[in-house]
């Protein structure tokens, strides 16, 4: 590289105009030029080394920080009217899909970074999606439309539970074999849960006596 003995000064100029914002000059833009080309010369492998410490840091990031919800867990659904829960279900669904839709577009077995950014958007808004869930079917019951098939609230919600996992799937337990012994969902759905919840239950009660 080529050394220069005249000094370069960076400066930065008002310019004209009512919000007077600072505007940098030519001078200053070939000083951000020169002082980039010194650091990338002075220290060889800079460059490759950043991006090493940028590529960590999207790997180690906490998931909670980097991904943020759609819908808040927090919102209060006893202020809603029945109405509104049973739209904020529907809500619900159309988040649950949102991201598994963009996955399954790149590949559900892709290692990408995308991929990845997906998979975590999807955890993070299935953990609120199911707290908003529970809430209200505490309030309301599980909804009894099941006769709509695939378009009813039963199996949207139903939708949501079987994405969850299955220590979420105990906590609806109750309510989904509520539900079923009311003749609010098909035994198609409600036995998969079932058996789940059972071997597990099991396997607790085993290891707990023994």
């Amino acid at each position: 590289m080529k050394w220069h003995a005249e000094k370069i000064i960076c400066r930065g100029e008002r310019g004209l105009g009512e919000k007077n914002e600072l505007a940098m000059t030519k001078t200053g833009k070939a000083c951000a030029n020169f002082l980039i080309a010194l650091l990338l010369n002075a220290i060889p492998g800079t460059f490759a080394f950043a991006q090493k410490i940028v590529k960590t840091f999207a790997d180690v990031y906490p998931l909670q920080r980097r991904y943020v919800p759609v819908l808040d867990s927090s919102l209060n659904v006893a202020a809603l009217s029945l109405k509104e829960r049973n739209k904020l279900i529907e809500k619900i669904v159309e988040v649950d899909q949102m991201f598994r839709k963009s996955l399954n577009k790149i590949g559900a077995t892709s290692e990408s970074a995308e991929a990845k950014h997906y998979v975590g958007l999807m955890v993070t808004n299935d953990a609120v999606n199911q707290a908003l869930l529970r809430k209200i079917i505490k309030l309301d019951g599980w909804p009894c439309d099941v006769k709509k098939g695939e378009k009813s609230l039963s199996y949207k919600a139903w939708f949501i539970v079987w994405h969850a996992g299955i220590q979420q799937q105990n906590e609806f337990y109750p309510y989904l074999k509520a539900a079923y012994n009311s003749n609010c969902m098909y035994e198609t759905q409600f036995k998969p849960i079932d058996e789940a919840v059972r071997r597990v239950r099991q396997f607790q009660s085993f290891t707990i006596t023994n």
